[in-house]
């Protein structure tokens, strides 16, 4: 078994690989950062038993790059049982001064790379009639934020295209959930107050979500989950 996760050299991404590889699964990932990728390949040796983690230096904006990443998996591992979506960067701006190359940014990387990633596996997933294909949206797809106004548009794009994946997929047996988390204590919080770190959702709250997500019975499909604080968000 093994499972894609985009994002998993550092927070939410690297909590769900160590989560995933805990449950048996090799993981396959791909970062700019060498030192990252060679971090993450130490810690999923020590927490599980596969060895066959396949980490590339690649760009997740790069055609180029996103095509050897296919290329090389379908060679050496085939169709992927997991697939999680999770990379994304979040930035603010009011929507009456939003600029056209801030928008292009944030749906490179919050949907665009998501879609890339995903869509050639669809055809295999569906003749092979199983997988499970995890998105890690955002409460900005339920309730838009003034202050993130592109963030907020490209996380609706990904929540929505995983919407429709879904009601199409469900027909072949693929599960496609969508989670959408509330602030999670990634370096993005690194110059904020230790209380005001301490009240958000921790990463490894998410590994549980998707955790819960992969380990139900295989007819049955956890569609949408929202997990916040208790507390009212930051």
């Amino acid at each position: 078994m093994y499972a894609i996760v985009t994002g998993a050299s550092s927070g939410i991404g690297k909590a769900i690989a160590l989560m995933l590889a805990k449950e048996g699964y090799s993981i396959a990932t791909l970062s700019r950062d060498t030192g990252r990728l060679e971090k993450l390949r130490s810690e999923l040796h020590q927490v599980g038993t596969h060895r066959d983690h396949l980490l590339l230096k690649g760009n997740l904006l790069n055609i180029e790059d996103l095509n050897i990443f296919y290329q090389t998996l379908h060679v050496q591992k085939g169709t992927p049982d997991i697939i999680i979506n999770n990379a994304g960067v979040y930035t603010e701006g009011l929507p009456s001064t939003l600029d056209e190359n801030l928008i292009q940014e944030q749906f490179a990387i919050n949907f665009m790379a998501a879609f890339r990633i995903t869509q050639p596996w669809i055809a295999q997933m569906k003749a092979r009639k199983s997988g499970t294909i995890v998105s890690i949206g955002s409460v900005v797809s339920k309730q838009p934020r003034t202050t993130a106004a592109a963030y907020s548009l490209s996380k609706q794009m990904l929540d929505n295209w995983m919407h429709l994946l879904a009601d199409e997929l469900r027909e072949s047996d693929i599960r496609v959930c969508r989670i959408h988390p509330g602030s999670v204590n990634t370096n993005s919080w690194n110059d904020e107050p230790d209380e005001i770190r301490a009240a958000i959702l921790d990463p490894n709250e998410l590994a549980g979500a998707v955790k819960l997500a992969i380990s139900l019975p295989a007819d049955t499909w956890l569609e949408e989950l929202v997990i916040r604080p208790l507390k009212k968000d930051i």
